[in-house]
């Protein structure tokens, strides 16, 4: 099954593969840790908030996850960009492979150079953080 980028049932299959990543990476990880919020802007308007936005947060902290579909800042990694300028990255399927890491990478950095795409924080604060669930969502991403 495939969702329309950040539409409430890709959020909702977000939030379960954060959820199950988490429950199984604190079994090794007790210390678990991240945050992450990304919003974007000039959403299609029938999943899009009154200012055209979407988005979504997750704090993961002392064994819990906090998953909320609004915007807040008090995260450590967070993306602001054009909807229709992230959808490609959102939708690249790494499947694992360092070379097609790279270029997702690479891709990103151009959408960052050419203003679609803001981010600010580190992804990756200190050892205990999750590791990346980009490619399950991918998967699952019109």
């Amino acid at each position: 099954m495939k969702y329309e980028f950040a539409c409430r049932d890709w959020c909702a299959a977000l939030h379960g593969l954060i959820a199950e990543r988490a429950t199984w990476e604190l079994k090794t990880k007790p210390n678990l840790a991240m945050s992450i919020c990304e919003v974007f802007t000039n959403a299609p308007a029938h999943i899009a908030d009154v200012d055209g936005k979407v988005a979504w947060s997750c704090i993961i902290e002392d064994g819990k996850v906090d998953f909320q579909i609004r915007e807040r800042d008090d995260v450590r990694f967070k993306v602001v960009g054009d909807y229709a300028a992230i959808l490609p990255l959102g939708q690249f399927d790494t499947r694992g492979d360092p070379e097609r890491a790279a270029e997702l990478a690479a891709l990103a950095a151009k959408v960052v150079e050419s203003g679609g795409m803001k981010t600010t924080g580190e992804r990756i604060a200190n050892p205990q953080a999750m590791t990346s669930i980009h490619d399950a969502i991918s998967r699952l991403t019109l």
